[in-house]
C-alpha cells in the first residue's frame, strides 16, 4: 500500500542514477534512493501518523503482535547527526529497485539534467513522496521494516544543502530502538 508522505525535506537524492546499497561493494545491489527528513512540526501532520501505523501494522502481519521491536532495525531514526538538524527531527531512508516517478508541483515529469549546476533535484528541496512499508527477514538473521520509494513530489525550493556525507543517517541501532520507543509512547 503506497502513502503518501507529508512534505519533508530531501537529502542525498540518487532519483536517476543507482547507486551501489553498499559503497564499499560497488558491485551490491544498484537501488534509487533518498533521505527524508521530518520537523517536529511536520511529524504532527495526519499523513506522518499514517506513516508509522502502517509501518507498525506490517511488522505485526510479518513479525506477529508480541514481536520485541528492540531486536528489530527500524527506519525511523532521529537526525541529530545530520548538520543543521536536532534530534527533534526525524529521518527516514527510502529506496527502490526501479526508478522513482518524480514530478514538480504541477505533476510535470522531471528529467535530469546532465549537468551539476542544472539539477532540477537537489538537497534541500521541499517534497512529498509516495512511500510503501515492508517487514523484511534477511538469510543472516537480520529482521526489520523499511519503506520502499514509489515516486517524489517537488513542492518547494527550500535551502540546497551540501549532502557531504551520508554516513550520518545510518545510525546506530539504539536510535532506531528510541524512536520506535517514542513513537508506541505517542501513539497512547
Amino acid at each position: 500500500m503506497a502513502i503518501l508522505t507529508p512534505e519533508a525535506t530531501i537529502s542525498w537524492p540518487a532519483l536517476f542514477k543507482p547507486k551501489p546499497r553498499d559503497k564499499k561493494k560497488p558491485d551490491s545491489e544498484l537501488l534509487y534512493s533518498c533521505a527524508l527528513l521530518f520537523s517536529p512540526e511536520q511529524q504532527k501532520d495526519p499523513y506522518f501518523k499514517a506513516m508509522k501505523q502502517e509501518m507498525h501494522k506490517v511488522i505485526v502481519e510479518k513479525f506477529g503482535a508480541d514481536v520485541n521491536v528492540k531486536k528489530l532495525k527500524l527506519p525511523f531514526k532521529t537526525a541529530e547527526d545530520i548538520e543543521g538538524f536536532d534530534e527533534s527531527w526525524i529521518v527516514i531512508n527510502v529506496s527502490s529497485k526501479q526508478q522513482p516517478s518524480v514530478v514538480d508541483l504541477a505533476r510535470k515529469p522531471i528529467v535530469e539534467a546532465p549537468s551539476e549546476e542544472g539539477k532540477k533535484v537537489w538537497g534541500g528541496q521541499l517534497v512529498r513522496a509516495y512511500v510503501n512499508p515492508y517487514a523484511w527477514s534477511h538469510e543472516t538473521g537480520g529482521r526489520g521494516a523499511s519503506f520502499g520509494l514509489n515516486a517524489i513530489q517537488i513542492v518547494g525550493q527550500g535551502e540546497r544543502r551540501l549532502d557531504k556525507d551520508r554516513k550520518s543517517t545510518r545510525l546506530n541501532f539504539s536510535h532506531g530502538y528510541i524512536s520506535y520507543a517514542v513513537f508506541c509512547l505517542k501513539k497512547k
